[in-house]
């Protein structure tokens, strides 16, 4: 029993340390709306209550085409002692300093109709024992609005284009539908078989 205790013992003092972290985040505003070429920007604050800082990188997942978005910073330390904004937290006696980032958006030649902007944060200490990162989306709407135009003299806004979400999710609903039948036609006519074999 000692032996298997000692062994025990070894193992565990092999295994590197590991730390936790408390990453914070909220979205000021996720939706605008903006005429056509103009710019507009967001505001994305983020908190550590934890003494020690660690890395927080973001990166644009998706964009529509021909857009530009800039993040300010897209790259920094984030530690207790930074910010510029206070949070207040429901388990915090008073409220912690927030690092705001700043993203700017310019669609170009946008068509009236709602578009969706998604932006990933990783958080983590990539030099210190086993690396654990800790992940955030943010999904930010613009609305372009559109101009409106006569149609037999009924005023109409232009078409407004959809998000590409909605657009592949449509595709999917009808997919699960077609493997739902097949399953159940599989499960009637193994009914049918084994009833009457």
């Amino acid at each position: 029993m000692s032996k298997i205790l000692g062994v025990l013992v070894f193992l565990i003092s092999l295994l590197q340390v590991t730390e936790a972290m408390n990453f914070g985040s909220l979205v000021k505003k996720d939706f605008t709306s903006i005429e056509a070429n103009d710019t507009t920007k967001f505001t994305i604050l983020f908190w550590n209550t934890e003494e020690t800082p660690y890395q927080v990188k973001l990166e644009v997942v998706e964009i529509p085409k021909g857009w530009f978005i800039s993040l300010q910073p897209k790259e920094f330390m984030l530690s207790s002692s930074v910010g510029e904004e206070y949070v207040s937290l429901p388990y915090t006696s008073k409220p912690v300093k927030a690092f705001p980032v700043d993203v700017f958006v310019k669609p170009e030649n946008a068509k009236p109709g709602s578009y969706q902007i998604v932006i990933k944060a990783k958080a983590g200490l990539p030099s210190r024992g086993i690396t654990f990162f800790q992940e955030r989306e943010f999904k930010l709407t613009v609305n372009i609005r559109g101009e409106k135009i006569q149609d037999n003299g009924i005023e109409v806004l232009e078409k407004t284009t959809t998000l590409p979400l909605r657009e592949e999710n449509s595709g999917q609903t009808s997919s699960v539908f077609t493997y739902l039948f097949a399953i159940f036609c599989i499960l009637v006519v193994s009914l049918l078989i084994y009833k009457y074999a």
